[in-house]
């Protein structure tokens, strides 16, 4: 370090005029020039100082390039992990996605053949009732057919008879007008 342009001679005769034993007033001021030329800075410090902060600040900035590439790098694996990871809950997604379609077609075709035969029991028991209707319905119709046509013949007979016996009323009639009538 420079040393400070310090007169120590003045300060010592100013001391010394002041009251202050001449001994005393060198040692005061001895300890004065070493505290001021030790606790000022000169060029020489500065530029010490400057080349210090200098590499503090390469240094610095070197360490804050690898914390960014260690940081990016970190970053670049735990994106891929990510990556992995989102893969493998897609694929897990769609094998569960695709069971559950698998089952549902499942149980759907099992439900639509239950329905099918319950739907075929229920068409083969309406027709077989249909049919038991109808034959009954035929059977009734015929049976109402043949006493309409016992009943039809009973009233033919009766008509026969009523109708001969106008004819033979007719006839005696007109016998007996023929007779009569000269």
């Amino acid at each position: 370090m420079n040393s400070l342009a310090f007169d120590t001679h003045a300060f010592v005769k100013r001391l010394t005029q002041a009251g202050m034993n001449a001994e005393q007033a060198e040692a005061l001021v001895e300890y004065q020039a070493e505290l001021i030329n030790g606790s000022l800075a000169n060029k020489e410090d500065i530029e010490k100082l400057r080349l210090a902060s200098k590499a503090d600040t390469e240094a610095l900035r070197l360490a804050t390039e690898r914390d960014i590439e260690k940081l990016r790098l970190t970053t670049e694996r735990d994106m891929e992990k990510l990556r992995l990871t989102t893969e493998q809950s897609i694929e897990t997604l769609r094998l569960t996605t695709e069971q559950s379609i698998e089952t549902l077609r499942a149980t759907t075709e099992r439900d639509m053949g239950k329905l099918r035969l319950t739907t075929e029991q229920s068409i083969e028991t309406l027709r077989l009732t249909t049919e038991k209707s109808i034959e009954k319905l035929r059977l009734e119709t015929k049976r109402d057919i043949e006493a309409l046509k016992t009943e039809m013949h009973k009233m033919e007979l009766r008509l026969t008879l009523r109708l001969s016996s106008v004819i033979i009323v007719a006839v005696g009639l007109f016998a007996t007008l023929v007779k009569l009538l000269p």
